[in-house]
């Protein structure tokens, strides 16, 4: 016939087993690696088997070969000097470039960097007074400009209905 347990002595026995899983488990992960940072284990040439042990508190088996290794092996030889790198960037200068402010419903702009220089990156943005939304000009495109011209190119359009005035501005970084 089963006893029943009294509360208390069920919620000891639970707080004492808990406790004692923590500390074992607190043992367990402290212990692998060992202090000095080195893995120790158990090889059973036999099955191919391997084992992880902890010195402290297991041994090698009669038919295990014993064997340890290190987290973090021996620092390799140094290496050969690699070629010299290309310059980086000395320099960068943003330039900016936009149309007259009017009612025309298409518009391009390129903004180019100067001579010596190279167009890293860019964009563009549409800027106008009309205050309804559906008569506003609309970015089409905004990219690097085709080679030859080193520069970003913007291209806008408004619509036919449109009244207010606006104007397309394009802007590159020019690194050199």
């Amino acid at each position: 016939m089963l006893r029943k347990l009294s509360r208390s002595r069920l919620v000891s026995a639970s707080v004492m087993s808990s406790a004692l899983l923590v500390l074992a488990g607190a043992v367990a992960f402290a212990s692998i690696p060992d202090s000095a940072g080195v893995i120790h284990g158990c090889y059973n040439k036999a099955t191919g088997a391997l084992r992880v042990i902890d010195t402290a508190t297991d041994q090698c088996r009669p038919s295990e070969t014993a064997i340890s290794w290190n987290q973090v092996g021996p620092a390799g030889a140094v290496g050969p000097q690699g070629p010299q790198g290309p310059s980086g960037v000395a320099t960068i200068q943003i330039v900016n470039a936009m149309t007259v402010e009017d009612t025309s419903t298409y518009k391009t702009v390129t903004a180019v960097c100067p001579a010596g220089t190279k167009v890293i990156s860019g964009g563009a943005g549409v800027f106008w007074t009309d205050s309804d939304p559906t008569l506003r000009p609309h970015l089409l495109s905004s990219f690097v400009f085709p080679a030859g011209t080193n520069g970003w190119y913007a291209e806008a359009a408004a619509p036919s209905t449109a009244t207010g005035r606006w104007f397309l501005q394009a802007q590159a970084l020019c690194a050199s």
